[in-house]
């Protein structure tokens, strides 16, 4: 594992690999070890998957299917209440 200390990230390298370029930035990563702390920086950054997930604004679709679901039932007793009304008034 080498460490891009420009773009900050860890990335794989060939273990016979004799120069070491960033695959993001082009920079030579050489062959440094991640920093201290809890683990590599770029394990702990969200996938590039989650951030296209995350970026998505909004509910989810089955959301929705419950709140056109809920519309019709409450859409429904509202006919019921009126039916009845006009029945007790008549």
């Amino acid at each position: 594992m080498s460490w891009c200390n420009r773009c900050q990230r860890g990335f794989q390298t060939e273990p016979t690999a004799t120069a070491v370029l960033c695959p993001v930035c082009g920079a030579d990563a050489g062959r440094t070890a991640l920093p201290a702390g809890d683990g590599s920086p770029a394990a702990a950054e969200p996938s590039s998957q989650w951030r296209r997930r995350s970026a998505r604004t909004g509910p989810p679709w089955h959301f929705w299917l419950l709140v056109v679901a809920a519309a019709g039932y409450l859409g429904w007793r509202a006919v019921e209440v009126l039916a009845w009304v006009v029945r007790w008034i008549l």
